[in-house]
């Protein structure tokens, strides 16, 4: 269903423009169909009186943004340029090609097809910087952690937010240009392998805490398996939808990769210490997040009834969050479990 506002009367824009608009209208009356508007993708306006001597001037940014949100046209997917298609199931409710990045911001207040997908990941990221200001000012004074450990735990905090950041400014933007598209879907792609690198490191690093070699053999092959991710992210058709099971397979295998070192670590401190719940209950959320986006559940079996809320990328988005925060969980229980055993033996 597409919002349909040719019948408001005014713009939010400035006098000039408006007076220059009203003059190329009377221009153009007598030859342009009137029909004409209906085939402009977007459009604003308010509500209100007004005429082309007072043009609206709202009185606040609140205002501002209510006003361009409301007035933003929607377009059905069979209606997108190539570039823009993704999902065939989401018929509906689609922001049309929007050339202008303040517009594009000003629409992650309105409700279309990406906005949940934009505020789970924008909200996830304010909820990981929260958790990394609340572990700088309360984790255990009695026992002040080393440069390496703060390290380690940097490494986690800044995968995870900026992970989630190039993942919300791609759902913002990409309805800009084919090019900002490109860019963006490269980073975001990008930030999922620096998240799974980032959460390998703390639990490398506690898992192999008293044999060092081990440690550094492990977190620099997952930094290789890792930039080697990036580069495939980086090919500019690995974003189409055609290689939508490549993705999905590319991130579970880097994830997998783990396997190894868990297994690793197991033989040398046993199945306690390497958290076991925590690691398994994270893979499982990571593995069906990655799945239901690759195989577009549900939305497959309902087609355009889950345009706006509850389709696969949105189950995903929280799936990622919520596997961040019980990672997070797995690896303070691993620093504190350090903490009482003590430094290694010689």
């Amino acid at each position: 269903m597409t919002v349909d506002t040719s019948d408001t009367s005014s713009t939010c824009v400035s006098g000039g423009e408006q007076q220059l608009r009203h003059r190329q209208q009377q221009h153009s009356a007598s030859t342009s169909p009137p029909s004409i508007r209906e085939e402009h993708h977007f459009e604003y306006g308010v509500e209100g009186e007004s005429s082309p001597g007072h043009p609206c001037k709202p009185q606040s940014l609140a205002e501002t943004i209510r006003c361009e949100v409301r007035e933003l046209k929607l377009i059905a997917h069979a209606h997108l340029p190539e570039w823009l298609k993704d999902n065939d199931y989401l018929h509906e409710n689609h922001r049309p090609p929007i050339p202008c990045v303040v517009t594009c911001f000003k629409s992650v207040f309105s409700l279309h097809s990406e906005t949940v997908n934009i505020w789970t990941h924008l909200i996830g990221s304010l909820i990981i910087v929260g958790i990394c200001f609340w572990w700088f000012l309360f984790r255990p004074s009695h026992a002040p952690y080393s440069w390496q450990k703060i390290l380690v735990f940097l490494a986690f905090f800044v995968s995870a937010v900026a992970c989630m950041t190039f993942s919300w400014l791609y759902h913002t933007l990409y309805c800009h240009s084919v090019q900002m598209s490109r860019l963006f879907s490269k980073l975001d792609y990008s930030g999922i392998s620096i998240l799974i690198l980032g959460s390998f490191v703390p639990w490398l690093y506690y898992g192999f805490y008293c044999h060092h070699t081990q440690m550094l053999f492990y977190i620099s092959t997952m930094i290789l398996l890792s930039v080697g991710c990036i580069i495939v992210s980086l090919w500019d058709r690995f974003s189409s939808p055609i290689y939508r099971p490549l993705r999905t397979g590319t991130f579970i295998a880097l994830g997998c990769s783990g396997v190894v070192p868990f297994l690793h670590s197991v033989v040398e401190n046993g199945l306690e210490h390497t958290k076991f719940p925590y690691i398994i209950t994270v893979a499982l959320l990571y593995i069906a997040g990655a799945l239901i986006y690759a195989c577009r559940v549900p939305e497959r079996f309902v087609p355009g009834k889950l345009d706006i809320w509850g389709h696969s990328h949105q189950i995903f988005h929280v799936l990622v969050v919520v596997a961040a925060i019980v990672h997070y969980n797995g690896i303070i229980t691993m620093a504190d479990d350090r903490l009482e055993l003590g430094e290694c033996q010689a």
